[in-house]
């Protein structure tokens, strides 16, 4: 399982970790979706985060891999184009994943929506809103140049919603606004910690 998939768990699944807050019974009850961090994964336990209704209901916790029924992938959700069915589509965040779709389509690189995003569009649960940015997960390939990426974040610059894309290797993640400015010595985020470096995939 990999960093930004969600998991749909299985009734009466168990979470552990630190002091669970009270709101995040609540939340598991009405949408039994949490979604995976970086971080190692050892003897079946994932690393998960709790998402509430607001930004400040975020609760770091680990599941079991038994307790996981289902694992929807960001670019399982753009293959879908589940956003189109969205009840809430009109929303800004929701509204810029077309043209998102398709600056990657003419790129060809995989993707998918993840955040706020992506986790309405797997859990039903309403935690988008009006001003909620877009958070974009891509994983370029050897065929995929620094010109290429630059030229999508510029045709995606152009949207009216704040679109932050991570991109996603085998080493780890790196914000591509942050990697265009600086590709030899950036900010990597790791299963082990974060880095600063030269970002491969």
């Amino acid at each position: 399982m990999r960093p930004h998939d969600l998991l749909r768990l299985r009734p009466g699944a168990k979470l552990s970790g630190v002091e669970t807050p009270a709101w995040v019974a609540e939340t598991i009850s009405s949408a039994p979706f949490v979604v995976v961090r970086r971080g190692e994964q050892c003897l079946g336990q994932i690393p998960v985060g709790v998402r509430g209704r607001t930004r400040a209901h975020r609760h770091a916790a680990t599941v079991h891999a038994s307790d996981v029924a289902e694992i929807i992938a960001p670019e399982a959700l753009a293959r879908s184009a589940a956003w189109r069915k969205c009840l809430r589509r009109s929303l800004p965040a929701f509204a810029a994943l077309d043209p998102v779709a398709a600056a990657a389509m003419e790129l060809d690189v995989v993707w998918g929506p993840g955040g706020s995003v992506g986790f309405e569009l797997a859990s039903g649960m309403p935690v988008v809103h009006e001003d909620s940015d877009l958070d974009v997960i891509m994983r370029p390939t050897s065929r995929h140049s620094r010109e290429d990426l630059a030229r999508l974040a510029q045709t995606i610059g152009g949207l009216s919603v704040r679109v932050d894309i991570v991109l996603e290797s085998a080493h780890g993640a790196v914000a591509l606004r942050e990697w265009l400015l600086s590709p030899q010595r950036v900010l990597i985020k790791t299963r082990d910690g974060p880095r600063l470096g030269a970002f491969h995939w």
